[in-house]
Formats: structure tokens, C-alpha cells, sequence
């Protein structure tokens, strides 16, 4: 009768662990807080609000708290009562999930436990590897601009779009290798964000998400985004949009009524340091080819008349600029997608984009091979 008794209890305390395993548990190791601090669990509501779901305290640097099983997948993040340095972000599922942090760097919690917190520990990793970089080349960047080292420029410059595709190509593989996870979707959120999507690529994404994750925040919210989404309708190969736009002298401009053999559009703004350092380049390849048919329109993102005209003849711009002065606003640029200036676009003849963003000897080159 013991014999069996014991068994029995082997039995329960193997399903107990069982379903602790199945469950939504959260166990901290945690440094420099204090004895007896809070720690809240939070989630965010349907209507985008910050709720606290639990807490509990810490004891002697650690914590453990039994959570509701997760139906729907989202992200949790924990804030603590004394710290005001950040949050520690996770994904909340039915798993046994071990949070290792420092009070003094919570963005470097370890979080192990869950295959969702796995694939999103190492999303996380990589981002934050890539805003290493992104913060070096920064620095390098302000300080090029503050000695006016062009060449300099153009390197850094090669390096942010290099690291701009991979952070852009790293969004594209989580989404291909875990479509149905929270990560996946929080890739897919940003690669629509930046607007380095098309619709139908996200649509098509989206369109083999399972249906608990469409219908859930993050879902409904991803759903909306591509939804607003402005496609660019201005890319190489198409005939551009025409516009007609107020000039420097305030005169009415006509884009297709000025079009040259190429037609270079420069998009700038005299209080943009890059485009003031590439506007040398820019005035040498059209005193040497405008003979030849090439005309420049300089549209600029500035907001004052006077700094812009100021910016034009101080750096000897010679071409027709256009401008509705609403600086980031500005609405010629949102069918060609610019998000950063300088941005050029090459047009033929006829209005069709031939190439876009070529810069320094890469212009000249281009136009050379087109007017020669």
C-alpha cells in the first residue's frame, strides 16, 4: 500500500512539473536592484495602453511569478518600482522563461527559455550589433561634415547604405524563416515602417500569417500599416509622374514642359550639410554637359524663401528650382519615395527614370555614357 501511495505521488509531482513546463512562468536573477523591489509585468491593450498584468517583489536578487496561460501571443515587458532606466522586453507564451539582467544595462537581459524568446533574443542581438555600427558610423559622419572632408563623406556614405541593406535583407530572412511567429511580425512591421516593402510583398506575407496572429493587436495592427502604406510610383523604368510646382521667382513650373536630352532631379535643402558638399560635383557635370542637353531641376525641402534663394547663389545653382517650402512635407517628394536628401533621379528625354541617387564621379560617369 506505501509502495503504491508513493508511486501515486511520483505521479502528481511528474504532472505538476508537467504543467509547469506548459505554462506561463517567469524566474529573474537580477543584480543591483534593490531588497524588496517591485517588479511589474505589463502588457500593452487592444487600444495601445500600457497594463500592469502582475507583480511581485525581489528577494534576495531574485524573483518567480506564475502568469494567466497565453492565448494570444504578444510582447510583455517588465518595469521595475526604483528603476526608471528602461524596461526588459519579452514575448509572453506558455514556457518557462529565465530573465538575467543588470540594473545598470536592462537592454543587455539575457532572456533564455521559449521558442519564441529564443528567436527573438537572437533578433535582438543582431539589431543591437547593427546599431553598434550605426552609432559609429554617426560619429564619423558629424565628424566629416565638421572638416568638410568630401572623400571621407563618400566612404561613410557607402558604409550607411551598405549597413541600410543589411539591416533591411535581416528583416526579409526573419520574415521567410519564422512567418508565424511574433518576431516574424515585428520584422514585417518594420520593413513596412521604413517603407522598404512593396504592398504586395507585405500583403503576401501577411496573407500566410495564421489566423490567431492576424487577428491579434499585433496582427490587426500590421494589417493597417500595409493598408496605409503610399506605394511609390516613381521607380527606374517608369515614366514619370508630371508635376507643376512654384518656381524661385514664383512663377508656375511644368516638369514635362523642361525636359532636356537628361534631366537630372536634385532633391535638397540649403540646410542639408550633404547636399551642400555634393553641390560642387553637381555644378561641374552641368557647366561641362548642359551644351550637350542635360538640365537640372534643384526641388528643395527647405521651409524659408530666403535660405533657399541664399543657398542657390552662394553655391552658383544655376538650373531651375521648384519648391512649396514645407521643408519634410514637401509633397514632390512623396511619389519618388524620399526619405533622406540629397536624392537624385535621371530622366530621359521622354520622362522615363533611367537610374536614381548617383552621386560624385558615379553622376558624371552616368551622364558622360548617356550625352556622349
Amino acid at each position: 500500500m506505501k509502495k503504491i501511495i508513493f508511486i501515486l505521488a511520483s505521479l502528481a509531482i511528474f504532472s505538476c512539473n508537467k504543467d509547469a513546463k506548459n505554462a506561463y512562468h517567469i524566474t529573474g536573477n537580477l543584480t543591483g536592484f534593490e531588497e524588496g523591489e517591485m517588479v511589474y509585468v505589463n502588457k500593452v491593450s487592444d487600444a495601445n495602453r500600457a497594463i500592469i498584468i502582475d507583480s511581485t517583489k525581489i528577494n534576495n536578487g531574485k524573483f518567480e511569478i506564475d502568469l494567466p496561460n497565453v492565448e494570444t501571443k504578444d510582447f510583455n515587458y517588465l518595469t521595475f518600482e526604483k528603476s526608471s532606466k528602461g524596461n526588459i522586453l519579452l514575448i509572453a507564451e506558455n514556457s518557462l522563461i529565465t530573465i538575467t539582467a543588470d540594473v545598470s544595462n536592462l537592454r543587455a537581459a539575457k532572456i533564455e527559455g521559449g521558442e519564441e524568446n529564443i528567436i527573438f533574443s537572437d533578433f535582438l542581438n543582431k539589431i543591437s550589433a547593427q546599431a553598434d555600427v550605426q552609432a559609429s558610423i554617426t560619429e564619423q559622419t558629424n565628424e566629416a561634415k565638421s572638416t568638410g572632408d568630401y572623400t571621407a563623406f563618400k566612404e561613410i556614405k557607402r558604409r550607411s547604405d551598405s549597413l541600410q541593406e543589411a539591416q533591411k535583407e535581416m528583416r526579409f530572412r526573419m520574415v521567410k524563416e519564422h512567418p508565424k511567429t511574433v518576431t516574424g511580425i515585428m520584422a514585417l512591421s518594420d520593413l513596412v515602417s521604413f517603407k522598404t516593402i512593396s504592398v504586395a510583398e507585405a500583403k503576401g506575407f501577411y496573407d500566410n500569417l495564421p489566423l490567431e496572429l492576424k487577428e491579434s493587436r499585433l496582427g490587426i495592427n500590421l494589417n493597417t500599416s500595409i493598408n496605409s502604406i503610399v506605394e511609390i510610383k516613381n521607380q527606374i523604368g517608369d515614366k514619370v509622374i508630371d508635376f507643376t510646382a512654384p518656381s524661385l521667382s514664383g512663377e508656375k513650373f511644368n516638369l514635362k514642359s523642361n525636359l532636356g536630352k537628361i534631366t537630372i532631379l536634385d532633391f535638397w535643402a540649403s540646410w542639408c550639410r550633404p547636399c551642400r558638399l555634393e553641390n560642387p560635383n553637381v555644378v561641374r557635370v552641368y557647366n561641362k554637359y548642359k551644351d550637350k542637353g542635360l538640365e537640372i531641376i534643384g526641388i528643395s525641402f527647405d521651409q524659408s524663401k530666403e535660405k533657399w534663394q541664399n543657398a542657390v547663389d552662394k553655391d552658383g545653382l544655376i538650373w531651375k528650382h521648384v519648391s512649396n517650402l514645407k521643408g519634410w512635407k514637401e509633397p514632390l517628394g512623396k511619389p519618388f519615395g524620399v526619405r533622406s536628401i540629397p536624392a537624385t533621379f535621371l530622366l530621359d528625354e521622354k520622362g522615363v527614370i533611367i537610374a536614381k541617387n548617383l552621386r560624385g564621379q558615379a553622376l558624371e560617369n552616368k551622364i558622360a555614357e548617356l550625352l556622349n
